[in-house]
């Protein structure tokens, strides 16, 4: 009869079906067949139809509603299994197992779960039909179910509709649905948690990239800027060099003509060209102390020192010249040959004698072991300058006769 549907429309006017078995009727089935001699599992079996919001047995069973599907369904899956206690978990699983199966043996199988769990059931867990439209890309898939008693199709006026087969596999639907998008939930959540590793990984290599960076600039800039100093004091020391060598020229022409002024020549040379004086530079250098032509002032066979120079330096204000020799003395010169002040009392040869920074202390030591620091003339007048004055006594100032002066 519902094949001759879709040709005779008012069918549907004159056709009744039965939806429910009452209790009684069930019991009826299940005694007659002989499959269940426990009368423990007949009570489970019918159990599963009395509503959710109804204790055991304030519905006779009479008044029972049983689905003829859901009942079968349900006989045989534990008469086959052997069930012993059917409680509700049991029946769930017994469904979910029928679901899989038949949507096992269909094509697109995936798609098909997808759509029931989308379209056929409410978001409350309802059974609800579903219009199918003629170019329906799914048809085929249906129909397929339709043949395993999963869907069923029915008329509603004169469009086909689609329903899953009975209310009962609604909420197993509605808990694998549930299941899906908590799944999809979960993947979507791992994904974007996925992605945001990444974007932070991402991140992660953009900022050691740029550390990277910046760590070759600053190694890059510091050896540049070694470089350029080096670079710097090559330059600086080739001006010193060539300015040195100049001054080494000069001494050439300036020796033969003052002695003097020629021997401050080659020491400025020598200071200009430290701490790696040219050879020329050394060469005049020498030749300035040791010349024959003209000795300076301040050697043995001028008036004043009596024995060898052992050093003779200048002074930090370029006026004087200090001397120290083997005739155990050390003496201060200006630079036209005078004495300015002579350091002796050493019973040995002065070896070294030096300025302070400031010019105003000299430092003698000689073999004998003793080193002496002296004040130079600019040195005593200075401290005479800042000396405190001492304050006569009443006593002194009588015996001078100058008692009535405040001093």
């Amino acid at each position: 009869m519902n094949a001759l549907k879709p040709r005779i429309p008012s069918i549907h006017r004159v056709m009744f079906r039965v939806i429910h078995l009452n209790g009684l009727q069930a019991r009826e089935v299940m005694d007659r067949t002989g499959a269940f001699p426990d009368e423990a599992i007949k009570k489970d079996i019918l159990n599963q139809f009395y509503p959710a919001d109804t204790e055991l047995g304030k519905v006779t069973g009479d008044k029972l509603e049983v689905e003829p599907a859901l009942f079968s369904l349900l006989c045989s899956q534990v008469y086959e299994k052997g069930v012993g206690l059917l409680t509700r978990q049991t029946r769930d699983d017994i469904l979910s197992g029928f679901l899989d199966q038949i949507l096992g043996e269909l094509p697109r199988s995936g798609e098909l779960t997808e759509w029931i769990e989308s379209h056929l059931i409410t978001e409350g867990g309802f059974r609800t039909p579903y219009y199918l439209e003629h170019g329906f890309e799914l048809r085929e898939t249906v129909k397929a179910a339709t043949d395993k008693k999963l869907l069923r199709i029915l008329h509603i006026g004169e469009k086909e509709h689609v329903e899953i087969i009975h209310d009962v596999l609604a909420p197993v639907i509605k808990e694998r649905r549930n299941r899906r998008l908590e799944e999809k939930k979960r993947l979507g959540m791992e994904k974007e948690l996925r992605r945001q590793q990444a974007e932070m990984e991402k991140e992660l290599r953009q900022k050691r990239m740029k550390i990277g960076i910046i760590s070759i600039t600053a190694i890059i800039s510091t050896y540049l800027t070694i470089f350029v100093f080096i670079q710097k004091n090559r330059a600086d020391e080739q001006y010193r060099n060539a300015v040195s060598l100049r001054l080494a020229s000069e001494f050439s022409r300036v020796f033969p003509l003052n002695n003097v002024k020629a021997i401050r020549i080659a020491e400025a040379a020598y200071k200009i060209g430290n701490p790696n004086p040219e050879p020329a530079v050394i060469r005049v250098l020498s030749e300035a102390a040791y010349s024959t032509r003209k000795r300076p002032f301040y050697t043995a066979d001028f008036k004043g020192h009596t024995g060898a120079i052992y050093s003779a330096v200048v002074s930090p204000d370029g006026n004087r010249i200090l001397t120290a020799s083997a005739d155990n003395t050390a003496k201060l010169w200006d630079l036209k040959g005078n004495i300015l002040a002579d350091f002796n009392g050493y019973i040995d040869v002065v070896r070294i004698a030096m300025f302070f920074p400031d010019g105003k202390q000299i430092k003698t030591v000689s073999t004998d072991g003793t080193a002496i620091i002296w004040p130079t003339p600019e040195g005593i007048m200075d401290w005479l300058k800042t000396a405190p004055i001492p304050k006569l006594t009443q006593e002194e100032k009588e015996e001078l006769g100058i008692a009535d002066f405040d001093l």
